[in-house]
């Protein structure tokens, strides 16, 4: 066999060749003439077959592995089967926002030097009377950063009151409409013929335009889905009305719960 150099202008039938490889050399054979073409790289049209044989053995030997499969951890996000055949033994429910008469916004409900159980317990009785059977109150992280202890005091006083009126809670963790600079303490007096003249953001805007300062929140939204997530006083929950906070944070934060937790606008 007479060594010949291979290059792309020789004209050859793919068909009668031999592609041999070893440490120091590679070249192809024409099976007909018994020509020996050296080449320094391996023809592309080889390339494929050598790609197709490693995957066949990597699945080979994926094939043959014994070893035990790791099984996923479900998230515990109920199936649209689980949700509606908890739903179906629900009452329906009618309800409203409440705030009792004694107080001017979320702050001033549950603080406790403004704490009036006695008209929240009288005005959840009118609301039962009415036929309502659930309500919507509005929490606040600068009640949580002020007295959580206190703070969860109140929080159960008010479900037991609510419970007694045969009436179900849904708590709202953020709210983004009027005063963007919420302070505890004293309220300011409402504004006549105003609607809402004294409510306030949670969070205000000093957190709103800092993302640093919004991953603090993580623990107080943490304490009231881990708190109350099996609490059968609380009907459900929502993270944020009005977009107020990014929804994919307080999703994340929130405990795993039985209990319906959303985000809503």
């Amino acid at each position: 066999m007479i060594p010949t150099q291979f290059n792309t202008s020789t004209r050859l039938s793919l068909k009668a060749l031999i592609y041999v490889s070893s440490r120091d050399k590679r070249f192809l054979i024409d099976r007909q003439s018994k020509t020996r073409y050296t080449t320094r790289k391996k023809p592309s049209h080889f390339e494929p077959m050598k790609r197709l044989s490693v995957i066949a053995v990597l699945l080979l030997l994926a094939g043959c592995s014994t070893a035990p499969r790791k099984t996923i951890d479900p998230r515990g996000q109920w199936t649209n089967q689980q949700a509606h055949h908890w739903q179906a033994k629900q009452r329906w429910l009618a309800g409203c926002n409440f705030t009792p008469s004694s107080a001017i916004n979320q702050l001033e409900m549950w603080q406790a030097y403004t704490w009036d159980p006695a008209t929240i317990d009288r005005e959840l009785g009118w609301a039962q009377d009415l036929g309502f059977t659930s309500v919507r109150v509005f929490l606040h992280n600068l009640l949580w950063d002020q007295d959580r202890d206190g703070f969860l005091k109140r929080l159960d006083q008010f479900l037991a009151s609510a419970d007694k009126h045969r009436i179900e809670v849904m708590f709202v963790i953020f709210d983004g409409v009027w005063d963007p600079f919420p302070r505890t303490g004293k309220q300011r007096e409402p504004v006549p013929h105003r609607h809402n003249s004294g409510w306030v953001q949670s969070p205000g805007a000093d957190i709103l335009k800092d993302p640093v300062k919004q991953d603090s929140l993580k623990d107080y939204v943490q304490w009231v889905t881990g708190r109350f997530r099996n609490d059968r006083r609380v009907v459900c929950g929502i993270f944020s009305m009005n977009r107020i906070i990014r929804f994919h944070n307080t999703a994340r934060w929130s405990c795993r719960t039985k209990r319906t937790w959303r985000c809503c606008c």
